[in-house]
């Protein structure tokens, strides 16, 4: 093996050696919650050494940070996915079909990776600028969508449904890490009910008015 070849296993190796310590401290955030995590119970749980671990990352926090940068560019190329619809579509979705394509990628991911939960939460703020930078792109892709569907809303009122369609399912995703019972229910049953009801009673508000100036 040359050593181009060399440098290239050990970085696939490096790279697997990461994912399986970031997967470690996930599944602990889940079981034992974020007080109890420590460098020694990830590396335990990553089946890897310390000295492994701390190769890779000099602290706990920084393990935290890779998970929520992880976690941020999954999200994003998620809704990434769902910019390449056409526009004329949007147009054309019903309401249902919008939050289909546009929410429930994303709640399908925080579903299947409860940690995210743990670290959105306001007691366990770890997301930092991962979350903030998140947030504007979610915006982005909702104000997006509604300006193509309300094209004669006003910037204001475009820019509070934004806020509102994105701001919703925050409280209930909290909600769902402190009921972990409900949390399926909430993230995939009651978060998009509210969406589709508040996304439907705009869009006939704005209709009725149209009618109403005719």
């Amino acid at each position: 093996m040359n050593k181009k070849s060399q440098r290239v296993a050990q970085q696939s190796r490096g790279h697997l050696r990461t994912e399986l310590i970031l997967d470690g401290c996930a599944r602990l955030l889940i079981k034992d919650g974020p007080a109890n995590l420590t460098t020694h119970g990830i590396a335990l749980e990553a089946e890897t050494s310390i000295g492994s671990l701390y190769h890779f990352f000099p602290d706990k926090t920084a393990i935290l940070q890779a998970l929520a940068s992880r976690h941020m560019q999954s999200l994003e190329t998620i809704v990434c996915k769902a910019q390449e619809v056409q526009e004329s579509q949007w147009v054309s979705f019903t309401v249902e079909e919008v939050i289909e394509i546009l929410a429930m990628p994303l709640l399908k991911y925080i579903h299947a990776h409860p940690d995210y939960l743990v670290m959105a939460h306001p007691a366990f703020e770890k997301l930092g600028p991962y979350s903030t930078a998140m947030n504007m792109v979610i915006e982005d892709a909702f104000n997006h969508v509604l300006k193509l569907r309300l094209p004669k809303a006003s910037a204001y009122d475009q820019r509070r449904y934004t806020l509102t369609l994105v701001g919703l399912p925050v409280g209930i995703l909290h909600k769902a890490y402190e009921n972990q019972s409900f949390a399926q229910d909430l993230l995939l049953i009651e978060v998009p009910r509210a969406l589709v009801a508040y996304l439907s009673a705009i869009e006939k508000g704005h209709i009725e008015s149209s009618q109403a100036t005719h």
